[in-house]
């Protein structure tokens, strides 16, 4: 009978650590959230504007998130705010996250914004590069995103 038990009790503690190892990960909840930091705009390597924004990550399933980030520049050096979706999230290290480059496609105001992102998280900063043109411009423009130190 003891010796039952001990099976028993044996059994269900090799469960529970099954159980714990199995523990999906959810990379976006991770990283949701808002970061505060400086947005850069940039156009052909010539800095076109800079301002203090704060970008927001919002976990859209397990692996994916939405990305909004504000408006900046004046006139017509200026990017509306964009709100990107379905942008993959993976673990790659402890407290490390990436954001995989994906292409991205938006209007806004009646012009299509065509380009790509890519970022990293690492514990509460986050890192982004994105890249966009928009409507006819001959050239890209690109935005770089740090959160504060």
């Amino acid at each position: 009978m003891k010796m039952k038990r001990f099976l028993m009790a044996g059994l269900v503690v090799m469960g529970l650590i099954g159980l714990s190892a199995c523990k999906k990960e959810k990379p976006a909840e991770e990283v949701a959230g808002s970061y505060k930091g400086t947005l850069v705009m940039s156009v052909s390597g010539k800095e076109q504007a800079r301002s203090e924004a704060t970008v927001v990550l919002t976990a859209e399933n397990e692996e994916q998130v939405t990305i909004f980030i504000p408006a900046m520049g004046e006139g017509k050096m200026s990017a509306p705010e964009l709100t990107l979706k379905a942008i993959p999230v993976k673990k790659s290290s402890d407290k490390q996250y990436e954001l995989s480059e994906s292409a991205v496609d938006v209007t806004v105001n009646s012009v299509q914004w065509k380009g790509s992102i890519k970022g990293s998280v690492n514990s509460s900063r986050l890192a982004l590069e994105y890249t966009m043109q928009p409507g006819s411009m001959p050239m890209p423009i690109q935005f770089v995103f740090t959160t504060a130190q």
